[in-house]
């Protein structure tokens, strides 16, 4: 089979293999676009529908895909095979750059339109490490894990890969250095997700696999990438809950990979229990070992979030639902989703509102994500200088230190 043809059919079908993601909620039944839980002001729906009557490129043919498409995956990779069927290659990657550039200036979730954008440009370039140089933290960085599923499905049902002959390590060598520190992680994360694929989502073996990285912060984006795979699989399995236990695969996955399937599985509760997040944090309690209870709770925070569309009051409450002593962690996760989805001044607006007592907390994880998205080649957000609170500054560099020493040292995970 040619080259280009073989891209070209993996972009397609990769569509129908590529699973649900969380940050769109296309799991609540008979909604498309979902509502928002008790917003105030408006629907999420009525949100987005007055954000893509905007045009947040230049380029006519990228505002009329985005205006007709804007978080439908289908309808996105529909416009695109069109467009690569007639147009020339610097046309569709221009439109692509467009395509990106709008989803960054509109501040819609569009976590799982961009695995399915970077699917696509995979299929497309042919190029994995070219696609990867193309792509940014636009939609959470997703564009990236987008790319590694492509790859790895491309490998296994045209090339006959087997699981043991990825090599995770060799997949993310290209993106060493600090100026590519987030472009890296991402890679391990989206490593991750292939393994998840690549074992046929047994994770008990291909978690093992992220033990290859070297580096803290690489080892747990991998597990992360996992784990997210494994949990969307299982909601997307209507059997899956009664044939495997409440904290299937957590409670038999090894004790240093728990925490990372733990935060995931918050996710999963919150996904499962149609946004309760009292009976959420209940399940949560449930958990043994007990050290583990904290991760669930940064996972409902985190996911909590996108039930509350961007609105930072809505959101701080989301946690007042749980055990007081673990508010802290799920205040961190609600962090987390607004400094990887929304950008780093987002976070901030919302560690300002939150208990005084949970801003420490808060600030640290803005700190982590500073460093994450500052030493990389794109635009460099606000650092932690810019806080005038000295408490907070120094919340907030206490993080950034302690996610620089996650990526440059050693990992002891394999001891």
């Amino acid at each position: 089979m040619k080259k280009g043809v073989k891209f070209g059919i993996i972009a397609i079908v990769c569509i129908s293999f590529a699973g649900l993601s969380f940050y769109t909620f296309e799991l609540i039944p008979n909604t498309n676009i979902p509502q928002t839980v008790q917003n105030q002001e408006k629907t999420e729906s009525q949100v987005q529908d007055e954000k893509t009557s905007l045009n947040y490129s230049e380029d006519q043919l990228a505002n009329e895909i985005f205006s007709k498409c804007y978080r439908n995956s289908n309808c996105m990779i529909d416009e695109f095979t069109k467009i690569s069927q007639t147009e020339s290659r610097e046309t569709v990657l221009s439109t692509y750059e467009s395509i990106k550039m709008a989803y960054a200036k509109s501040d819609l979730l569009c976590h799982s339109v961009g695995h399915h954008l970077g699917e696509f440009l995979y299929g497309f370039t042919g190029n994995f490490s070219e696609s990867f140089l193309l792509s940014d933290n636009t939609c959470g960085g997703s564009m990236y894990h987008g790319i590694i599923l492509n790859y790895f499905k491309t490998e296994i049902f045209f090339e006959d890969k087997k699981p043991e002959d990825f090599k995770p390590t060799e997949i993310c060598k290209i993106f060493e250095g600090k100026s590519l520190v987030h472009k890296r992680w991402n890679c391990a994360h989206g490593t991750g997700h292939g393994l998840s694929i690549a074992y046929n989502y047994d994770v008990i073996e291909a978690v093992k696999r992220c033990d290859e990285f070297e580096t803290d912060a690489n080892f747990h984006g991998c597990n992360e990438g996992v784990f997210m795979e494994k949990i969307q699989n299982m909601l997307s399995d209507k059997n899956q809950s009664a044939n495997d236990g409440l904290f299937f695969p957590c409670d038999i996955v090894g004790e240093k990979y728990a925490a990372e399937c733990y935060i995931y599985h918050g996710s999963y509760i919150i996904v499962k229990n149609k946004a309760n997040f009292a009976d959420s944090f209940m399940e949560c309690d449930m958990i043994k070992p007990e050290k583990f209870i904290g991760d669930c709770y940064f996972g409902v925070g985190k996911q909590g979030v996108l039930y509350r569309y961007n609105n930072l009051i809505d959101s701080a409450k989301i946690c007042e639902n749980g055990k007081p002593e673990f508010g802290f962690y799920c205040i961190k996760g609600s962090a987390h989703t607004f400094a990887e989805q929304f950008g780093i001044n987002k976070s901030i607006e919302y560690c300002e509102i939150v208990n005084e007592s949970l801003k420490g907390d808060c600030f640290m994880t803005v700190g982590k994500w500073i460093y994450k998205l500052q030493h990389s080649d794109e635009q460099m957000p606000e650092d932690c200088s810019n806080l005038v609170n000295l408490e907070y500054l120094e919340s907030c560099q206490r993080g950034f230190l302690e996610m620089m020493k996650s990526f440059e040292s050693k990992t002891t995970h394999k001891t």
